[in-house]
Order: C-alpha cells, then structure tokens, then sequence
C-alpha cells in the first residue's frame, strides 16, 4: 500500500513541475550584423518564449560597453511580456546612442542584455564599431540629433 501512495505521490509533483517550475521569459538579439557604423542605429530583439503558465514576464535593460565594461550607449528598456504564440509578435526594436567618444574599429565592444531582477546573467554579444569620421569634428550633430533618454522603452 505505501508502495502505491508513494507511485501517485512522485507521478503527482512530476506531472505539476511545470505549472509550478516558473522561469523569467529570455531574450536575444535577432539582428544578424555584429558591426555598427553611426553613432545613432536600430537593432531587433527576440522574446524567446510566449508569457504562459511557467514562463513569466521579465523586464531587461540593453546597452553597449566597451572592453572594461564602462557604458557607452544609452540603456534601452525591453519589457518581455508578450503572450503571443506567433514569434512574429514576440520582437522588439531599440533605438541606440553611442557616447561622443572615439571608438577603435579593432577594438571589440559589447551589446549587454541584463535582467532588471539580476535573476540569470547577463548576455554579452561582441560588436565593432568602425565610424567613419572622428567624433570630436561633429559632435554638434551628435548632441542635437539625439533625442531620447536613458530607459527607453523598445517598441515590439
């Protein structure tokens, strides 16, 4: 008898693991090119999985680093609620500012996609940047093109 109270009691938590096994929804970045060539530039982000009973909604901050891991860009907020099956409707779009700084094209640079909760951690996705022209000439038309705040919000 508690042979089989034991069987229904393992084969009860396997069968509710799931419902009660609940992880954070990821994040990834879809864009393809790994080179950035203006201090202003876009690039689309993938919700992997829909909201649904075991995977929860997360809140991640996406920005740029150089190799010591100071910031370089603004911070873009991705807020990764997306119930929908269709991964179509699972993606983002942020919109980056690089710092008025000089930038190596040999050096490499880092897209940080952090959890706000610190739960996993952080992606790191290596980047170039060659800019064609030194910062310090334009920077006027750095300064007055930008128009957004740090904590953004990616649009889906």
């Amino acid at each position: 008898m508690s042979i089989i109270i034991s069987a229904m009691i393992l084969w009860n938590i396997r069968r509710n693991k799931q419902k009660y096994d609940t992880k954070p929804v990821t994040v990834n970045l879809l864009s393809a090119n790994r080179k950035i060539s203006n201090m202003i530039f876009s690039l689309n982000f993938y919700q992997k999985d829909a909201v649904s009973t075991n995977r929860e909604a997360a809140t991640y901050q996406v920005y740029f680093t150089d190799e010591d891991g100071k910031q370089i860009s603004d911070i873009q907020k991705i807020i990764a609620d997306k119930t929908s099956d269709n991964g179509a409707e699972r993606t983002f779009r942020c919109q980056f500012n690089l710092k008025s700084l000089k930038y190596s094209n040999t050096a490499t640079y880092y897209l940080v996609i952090a959890d706000e909760q610190g739960l996993q951690m952080p992606q790191r996705e290596p980047f170039q940047i060659d800019i064609a022209f030194a910062v310090d000439e334009f920077d006027f038309l750095v300064n007055a093109a930008r128009g957004e705040k740090d904590g953004a919000i990616c649009r889906g």
